[in-house]
């Protein structure tokens, strides 16, 4: 490429901000157009040899396309018109007004910029507020169907408690149901009073336990001095006889 003229491809030399260069990369091919130069117009016959379909130079634009059908390639080529911004005559007011247009285009793309990450955040708040919205909402829908189960639930058992006394009614009336109540009250009494024996004995066997075992403990610590007592005096007496 280089002995044809050809130095780079477009997207390497053109300079725009990130976003925008994206999109006419995406949409253009600039990746695909290459930059050649006069001498390259002389030997353009040899450009499309290398694989290249599109290539610049200061007075032409090559075009080479392959056939859908037949596969022969056929080439256009179009003059470019010389860009005012590169005459050696131009106007440095002309440039400087330029450079104050891109710096202002500039800070309007970051000013939007700005705006476009505040509305994001925003966005994202308002995500948040509806997140937690919809969890309320799923929270007071579970409280509305535990209240109405609920509900359901002590209507059933009002329902039972009612035909259990409308059978009570019809089997029994008011005195013999008052002396089956007396009944069971005195057999829950009598109940009562032998739990009540049964436990006063365990309390006094769990006391006889524990002082059992608080006597057995001290005789275990005596028993434990006096061992050591035993292993000292044991210890100096045969220290002494080894001095001896």
């Amino acid at each position: 490429m280089r002995k044809l003229g050809i130095s780079a491809r477009l997207d390497q030399v053109f300079v725009a901000p990130h976003a925008v260069k994206e999109v006419l990369t995406s949409q253009f091919g600039l990746e695909r157009s290459f930059i050649g130069s006069s001498e390259t117009d002389q030997r353009a016959d040899e450009v499309q040899l290398l694989g290249i379909y599109d290539l610049w130079t200061p007075g032409n634009h090559y075009r080479w396309m392959t056939s859908r059908y037949g596969g022969h390639v056929s080439a256009a080529v179009e003059p470019v018109n010389p860009s005012r911004l590169f005459l050696c005559n131009i106007d440095a007011r002309e440039v400087n007004n330029l450079k104050t247009k891109r710096r202002e285009l500039e800070e309007a793309i970051n000013a939007l910029e700005e705006q476009l990450k505040a509305l994001l955040m925003e966005q994202r708040h308002f995500e948040d507020e509806a997140a937690m919205l919809h969890k309320l909402r799923e929270e007071i829908v579970n409280n509305v169907k535990l209240e109405k189960k609920k509900r359901r639930d002590m209507e059933i058992r009002l329902d039972q408690r009612r035909r259990n006394l409308e059978s009570l009614e019809g089997e029994d009336d008011l005195e013999t149901m008052t002396q089956k109540l007396i009944d069971q009250v005195s057999k829950l009494n009598t109940q009562r009073r032998k739990k009540g024996v049964e436990i006063k004995d365990l309390l006094i066997e769990a006391v006889s336990f524990k002082r059992s075992f608080a006597e057995k403990n001290l005789a275990a610590i005596e028993l434990d001095i006096k061992t050591s007592l035993i292993w000292k005096f044991y210890f100096f007496t045969s220290k002494e006889v080894s001095h001896r």
